[in-house]
């Protein structure tokens, strides 16, 4: 077999692709996010390709998207890292960031928090927030910074009642109403997919908090792999901002969870309110790579965005 030097990754499309094998490849792998699982894929980029080096020693998933007959390399909604996996090697990353530059002309992609090396120009550092959930209750709220345990006492006092399963189209209502249509609207029709597969298969919950009134005032949802519980998407009232609910129902997930031998991947926000939310829950910071690379002519790539 030739060697990692004269080797390259082979382009296939999404019905060359044995889902059992790549499934492994991604659960294997000890960068394997839950982005990358090809049930997954089918549902955020129905048309997505790979890179394959070899006999799936390495893949990295295209999700593609065709706009004015080009076709683009973007990130889909509610898939925060995808990339190389398994971590590569310096020679094979630069032979896929090769293939990947020969297909595409246009690129928005973001790769995962240990595809680390990839010598570009317009790179971009993204923060990501993880808490490892293996030590007892205690232990993890003694991490708390002092700013969100005063939060917390507060909620505690507002006779909040967290609840895990809330109905889906209750959760859609809500956001709906609470947050406007320019944040999520673009990706509503994917997470609607995506979220009935995933409550349907088990593969996750959605979780809320609700007032003394009874009425929904923050709400979550998280998704389980092996490693990760990940929370891909949450949304609070302005009631329940005031009630520190979002607090409350962080506390109550981090409570379920306590002793499992798991990370807590919270997505992580590049505004700094965001961030010193999670911050706050003792969560430590995890970089990933953002990587924009359009080469078009000067018209398309002004009607692209």
């Amino acid at each position: 077999m030739p060697d990692n030097e004269i080797m390259s990754p082979r382009l296939v499309q999404r019905s060359q692709i044995d889902p059992e094998r790549w499934d492994q490849v991604i659960s294997g792998a000890s960068n394997g996010r839950v982005y990358a699982r090809s049930w997954y894929l089918d549902r955020v980029s129905e048309d997505w390709q790979a890179l394959v080096w070899g006999d799936y020693a390495y893949v990295m998933p295209l999700t593609v998207r065709k706009k004015l007959g080009v076709t683009m390399l973007v990130q889909p909604c509610y898939s925060q890292q995808l990339g190389i996996f398994p971590t590569p090697p310096d020679n094979v990353a630069l032979a896929f960031q090769n293939a990947v530059r020969q297909n595409f002309r246009y690129i928005r992609i973001s790769l995962n928090s240990q595809n680390a090396f990839w010598p570009a120009d317009h790179l971009r550092e993204m923060k990501n927030f993880i808490l490892y959930l293996e030590f007892p209750y205690a232990g993890l709220y003694a991490s708390y910074s002092t700013h969100a345990q005063r939060h917390l006492r507060r909620a505690e006092k507002k006779d909040l009642t967290f609840v895990d399963g809330i109905a889906l189209h209750e959760y859609l209502d809500f956001k709906t109403y609470n947050q406007s249509e320019e944040i999520y609207g673009k990706c509503l029709p994917n997470f609607r997919k995506l979220a009935s597969y995933i409550l349907y298969e088990g593969k996750g919950s959605l979780m809320g908090v609700y007032n003394r009134s009874n009425e929904l005032c923050a709400a979550g949802f998280f998704l389980f792999d092996e490693k990760r519980i990940v929370y891909l998407n949450g949304v609070s009232s302005q009631a329940g901002r005031e009630a520190g609910a979002m607090y409350f129902l962080m506390d109550h997930v981090i409570r379920m969870f306590a002793g499992h031998p798991q990370y807590l991947d919270m997505e992580g926000s590049m505004i700094p309110g965001v961030a010193r939310f999670f911050e706050g829950f003792g969560a430590h910071l995890e970089t990933y790579i953002h990587w924009i690379d359009i080469r078009l002519p000067a018209p398309f790539k002004w009607l692209i965005r």
